[in-house]
């Protein structure tokens, strides 16, 4: 059933349309006697006039001497002198959180620049007369002739919008013109060429009011195919990010096929068949990806039940843990978010524990003690006489650990006795990595990489690498891959740590992810993303570029930015994560089309949502 919106979101949307004033602009460059028709809709939170003198003034100061005309009504896409190029300038959106926007047209109905202030970022004291600064500012934005000119090549793109509902009076906040607005500009940032005219790509978006929230389907077609993404539960605020990421998502050449809310400061830290385990607000997060939804509800008596620090990890069987190390350390259900104590002490950080397959016995360090423990009880206890700065890990029957003065060391599993020492550099740091019988090790003193064996220690190889690493080296098929944080990535002889390969990219490298063993996915493949949003296919032997797709989103700079190898996972995901847990009254359901899977990369950007890129779009066009 198909409810309208409630009379608080209507009433705070309906003043944002209203009359449109038309302005006359004085002569363009070309011709100093032709008129230029300036149409405004720049209204306040209580139906006040924002912006018809405002606006004519602006655009005179930018450049376009510009002259309010009484009387005159036009809608903001339609000419209103035959045959003349004309600007539009109009807020569109929801309270006083609304978006500016302005755009030119050239004399036939072709747009030419599309200028945009999101909501929020200009406010001035008074509250109802926020939009007085951005008017100037669009105004100067749309008539700054060649920087904010659209190219001539972009696609064109139609775009149909269709207002779903069940009375036959109009429900004003799902205006048509609202989202026609605001899915031109969304469109146009995404790349398109929006367009009244019939195109080689059409598209049509079907909106649906509920009481807090909107719902979105956008069909595109084109060459015979259609893609279809669908949105549910969107807030007012988000209505513009989420369309415009629904149209990035279905543009020519996107190695992206669906975005989705996470919320602010998410992480990803695992994907499994049927959801996504994500870090935001503190808490350790699930997303159903085929509902939309959370299965986990927060119990707002206790919400530090699942707070803390987090990080997943995969297991000797394969299989994602995903652990709580920090204040104490636990084990994380999937299935329900319940955290199972491992053990009282505090690691020294994410690298400074390890859990055996079973999930029952930990070991920990903290200081300069490595203790072990079997179901949150102490069995055993180690101490060195300095801090404990690398490991430990489990690696056979070893726990294999290091401290801040260069011992490396073995402890069995079962009782902690001393195995094996031996004495490399100073400063070893962070988590061993197993790689076959070798076990490698980083001395961030000398910013070195080095292997011993795991069985007695003895050091097989040490291969200075000249800066920090970005995550730990990984073992593949291939050799060992290595990401440094002067944007290196080098594939080592596993016998003696020479480079086979290398690839030094121009921006910060975000994370670097192998990808054999991916199904469907050549084994071979390595994905390296960068904090300028490029995502490059390399191949695993050589570390050659076989495909680079710059993303519509940025990796964040203030969180980690881990690509996610996902297999079988939903191409498309209906809707955010409800983060209130407050259910929307929106009745009608859009479902349907959306259950295609497949082995993909995920990640999450600056603004908290989390992209999807299907590995058959980085491999199927290599170039």
């Amino acid at each position: 059933m198909i409810r309208p919106a409630s009379l608080g979101l209507s009433r705070i949307a309906a003043v944002f349309i209203g009359t449109l004033v038309l302005l006359v602009a004085a002569a363009s460059a070309a011709d100093p006697a032709a008129p230029i028709p300036t149409i405004s809709s720049f209204l306040g939170p209580e139906g006040e006039d924002l912006g018809g003198e405002r606006f004519a003034t602006a655009v005179s100061r930018a450049g376009v001497a510009a002259k309010e005309v009484a009387g005159k009504v036009a809608a903001w896409r339609q000419s209103p002198v035959a045959g003349r190029g004309w600007l539009a300038g109009v807020t569109a959106g929801f309270g006083e959180r609304a978006h500016a926007y302005a755009f030119r047209f050239s004399g036939s109905g072709a747009l030419e620049r599309v200028a945009h202030v999101p909501y929020g970022k200009t406010p001035l004291p008074g509250g109802s007369r926020v939009w007085v600064a951005p008017v100037d500012r669009i105004a100067a934005a749309i008539a700054d002739g060649p920087r904010s000119r659209l190219r001539a090549d972009r696609p064109p793109l139609r775009i149909t919008i269709n207002r779903a509902e069940r009375t036959a009076a109009a429900t004003p906040a799902a205006d048509v013109r609202i989202f026609e607005a605001i899915a031109w500009a969304a469109a146009c940032e995404a790349g398109w060429m929006p367009t009244g005219e019939p195109a080689a790509t059409e598209a049509s978006l079907a909106v649906e009011a509920g009481v807090k929230s909107f719902s979105f389907r956008l069909g595109v077609a084109s060459g015979g195919r259609r893609q279809e993404l669908q949105k549910v539960g969107v807030s007012p605020d988000d209505v513009h990010e989420t369309l415009r990421r629904l149209f990035a998502a279905v543009a020519p050449q996107s190695p992206v096929a669906d975005t989705f809310r996470l919320g602010p400061d998410a992480v990803i830290l695992a994907s499994l068949p049927d959801r996504v385990v994500f870090t935001a607000d503190g808490l350790v997060r699930s997303l159903d990806a085929h509902a939309g939804r959370s299965p986990w509800a927060d119990d707002p008596k206790a919400p530090k039940s699942r707070a803390g620090s987090f990080v997943a990890r995969r297991g000797t069987d394969d299989a994602v843990q995903i652990v709580r190390w920090r204040p104490t350390l636990g084990l994380v259900d999937p299935t329900d978010g319940s955290i199972r104590p491992l053990a009282p002490l505090v690691p020294a950080g994410d690298w400074a524990f390890d859990i055996a397959q079973a999930g029952t016995r930990a070991i920990v360090a903290s200081g300069s003690v490595v203790a072990a423990f079997d179901d949150g009880k102490e069995a055993w206890r180690h101490e060195e006489s300095e801090a404990v700065t690398c490991g430990p890990a489990i690696v056979g029957d070893l726990v294999i650990a290091g401290n801040v003065a260069g011992e490396l060391f073995a402890l069995t599993v079962a009782g902690g006795a001393a195995a094996w020492r031996q004495r490399l550099e100073a400063g070893l740091f962070g988590r061993p990595i197993p790689a076959g019988e070798l076990v490698l090790v980083f001395a961030r003193g000398s910013d070195t990489l080095i292997a011993v064996e795991a069985t007695t220690g003895r050091q097989a190889w040490a291969q200075p690498l000249g800066d920090a690493l970005v995550k730990p080296p990984v073992a593949t098929a291939a050799g060992i891959l290595v990401a440094t944080k002067s944007n290196r990535v080098l594939l080592l002889d596993p016998q003696s740590g020479k480079a086979r390969a290398e690839r030094l990219f121009t921006a910060w490298i975000g994370d670097v992810v192998p990808l054999a063993g991916v199904p469907d996915a050549a084994v071979g493949y390595v994905a390296c993303l960068t904090r300028d949003g490029t995502l490059t296919l390399l191949r695993g032997t050589d570390l050659e570029p076989l495909a680079v797709r710059r993303l519509n989103v940025r990796p964040g700079y203030a969180s980690p930015a881990h690509l996610i190898a996902a297999v079988g996972f939903p191409l498309a995901v209906p809707g955010p994560v409800p983060v209130d847990g407050e259910a929307d009254e929106l009745e009608a359901e859009l479902v349907g089309g959306l259950g295609e899977s497949g082995d993909c990369l995920l990640a999450a950007d600056e603004q908290g949502y989390a992209w999807i890129v299907p590995l058959a779009r980085l491999t199927e066009d290599r170039r």
